[in-house]
């Protein structure tokens, strides 16, 4: 079986599945929405590690020595403390 017919039939049997919501909510729609949601979520990360992070932070903070940087991604980390009620006071300073 050919590669790209084989890619072909499993973009169309996922189509399929995503469209099975249109007869009612089941465990296949259920089950395709998750590897859908999964795999977005783990392309966004690589391209945002490999065309931002990478060239623009870690680059220039590791290998040209500019390291106060690393006080950025702290700053940074802060703003998300502010879901942990606990910890929500560093998301204020």
């Amino acid at each position: 079986m050919n590669l790209d017919l084989a890619i072909w039939a499993l973009a169309a049997l996922s189509t399929l599945a995503i469209f099975s919501i249109l007869y009612r909510e089941n465990p296949v729609y259920r089950l395709f929405e998750h590897i859908f949601i999964g795999l977005a979520t783990g392309y966004g990360i690589s391209i945002l590690w490999t065309q931002v992070l990478l060239p623009n932070w870690w680059t220039p903070m590791a290998g040209d020595g500019k390291w106060p940087w690393i006080f950025a991604l702290v700053v940074g980390l802060m703003f998300y403390t502010i879901y942990t009620p606990r910890y929500a006071w560093m998301s204020r300073l």
